[in-house]
């Protein structure tokens, strides 16, 4: 008998936005810490309270997301939370694993699949400089051992 995968995914588009939301609903639990929220566009006058992870919380999911999939929107979203002053929840083998994985990203990684993802002045920020920020966080980790 075959398990088969029941987790709903939603994608929301609207034709006046360029962009798309996608939702995945997981069944899965796990011990996860949360806090009530809103979430808001600048495209929109709508505001919902809603549950959401912490962003230490949202760290730690980005860093098991990294080093299973090795995609460059993680490591994206992992700079961002660096600049929120949120640590990085890794040991030295996890560090030297992260920047291997940053290091290996050519160019097409960050002219296409990050560069679809993000505004203009921001695509251009990352073609230009790719990932030093975190970069320097990483050597300054590295260099404590």
């Amino acid at each position: 008998m075959r398990k088969i995968n029941t987790t709903p995914l939603f994608e929301i588009k609207k034709a006046a936005y360029p962009r798309k939301l996608k939702i995945e609903i997981r069944k899965e639990t796990k011990e996860s810490d949360f806090w009530e929220t809103i979430a808001y566009s600048p495209y929109s006058n709508q505001q919902v309270l809603l549950k959401s992870f912490t962003l230490e919380q949202m760290m730690k999911n980005k860093m098991g997301a990294l080093l299973d999939r090795k995609e460059i929107r993680d490591v994206f979203d992992i700079e961002f939370l660096t600049r929120k002053g949120v640590k990085i929840p890794a040991n030295y083998e996890e560090l030297k694993k992260i920047k291997e994985i940053i290091k290996g990203f050519k160019k097409r990684d960050y002219y296409v699949t990050l560069g679809s993802l993000l505004a203009d002045d921001i695509r251009e920020y990352y073609k230009k400089d790719n990932f030093t920020y975190l970069l320097g966080i990483i050597d300054e980790r590295l260099s404590y051992k």
